[in-house]
């Protein structure tokens, strides 16, 4: 891919794809920084040893962060001679705030099918049919894997305790369905001179 972004013409042979003289017409005029998702140990190594950034994602057990994702990311490092200062880390965070408690819970209900079990959405391929799934369970269910409050500083203090749990990554997306939000809420990162590339593996 970096190649293809700084070359004329690439031809390359790999385990997975090859190439014969590919070209591609509207090359950046700098480098496009590629960061891998990743919450799995091959993925996160994979990030490690190519990628110029990390993205996990939050709502999982506090040691696939400490015991797995960060270790093997910093294996990855190592085996492509780098630091963690080399590359950037970042957590996308799944966060609902409003006034009113049980609506900022009912607003999760959107993301629910992100909350089925494996054994509840094996073998369905519609849609349709995980969405009607999703519906029918609680929005407690649905808000397991996301920081819901009423509390903006509440709000604020579960979002940095989550990003410490993946070693000081960036939180991503605060959703905000109020107004009343503090400035540690508010806060927002300088744009990136390139739009990164993110693969999911």
């Amino acid at each position: 891919m970096r190649r293809l972004w700084t070359e004329e013409r690439v031809t390359f042979e790999g385990r997975c794809y090859r190439t014969d003289k590919a070209t591609t017409y509207d090359r950046p005029a700098e480098p496009v920084p590629l960061y891998v998702v990743a919450s799995g140990p091959s993925a996160a190594k994979l990030a490690g040893r190519v990628a110029d950034g990390f993205i996990c994602t939050s709502g999982k057990p506090r040691e696939l962060y400490t015991e797995t994702l960060i270790p093997k990311l910093e294996q990855g490092l190592e085996a492509s001679g780098r630091r963690r200062e080399d590359i950037e880390l970042m957590i996308e965070m799944k966060v609902s705030f409003d006034t009113d408690l049980r609506r900022a819970l009912e607003d999760t209900r959107n993301w629910a099918a992100l909350a089925l079990k494996p054994e509840e959405k094996t073998g369905v391929e519609d849609p349709v049919e995980t969405e009607r799934l999703a519906a029918a369970r609680p929005a407690e269910r649905a808000a397991r894997r996301w920081i819901v409050s009423d509390d903006p500083d509440e709000q604020s203090s579960a979002s940095h305790r989550t990003s410490s749990w993946a070693s000081h990554t960036s939180s991503s997306t605060h959703r905000a369905t109020s107004g009343a939000l503090p400035p540690a809420l508010r806060r927002t990162r300088p744009a990136a001179p390139a739009q990164p590339l993110c693969l999911i593996a």
